[in-house]
């Protein structure tokens, strides 16, 4: 059962390196995904509209540890989905996905440190 809650422009939704015990899924509005370089500045790393999911890697993750940071750059209304709950829906999932899955946050995550490497 997912909760629903709105973010104001500015609001810092998710901090990279926090722990991880919620996704979102983005219902109006768009966020900004960043990760903060060596010198403290924002690598941007993607803007979501409405329609996507962020801080799923994290929940997913065996480490729950952020990954980025997200802001709501409108107002913004989301679902949160309680780690539990990703937990519950992807042990009912076909093995397939569960492996399409897991394999497809292996490449982000190496995509993303390759991008990131590069500031």
């Amino acid at each position: 059962m997912s909760i629903q809650y709105k973010f104001k422009p500015g609001d810092l939704i998710i901090q990279e390196g926090d722990k991880a015990d919620r996704a979102f899924r983005l219902l109006q509005g768009e966020v900004l995904v960043f990760k903060t370089g060596k010198d403290g500045e924002r690598i941007p790393l993607a803007k979501l509209p409405a329609g996507s999911t962020f801080g799923e890697i994290a929940v997913l993750a065996a480490t729950k540890e952020r990954t980025a940071s997200v802001i709501a750059v409108t107002p913004v209304k989301v679902d949160i989905y309680l780690d539990y709950e990703v937990d519950g829906l992807m042990k009912k999932a076909h093995p397939y996905l569960r492996a399409l899955v897991t394999t497809l946050l292996k490449q982000v995550k190496t995509t993303t440190i390759q991008y990131v490497d590069k500031y």
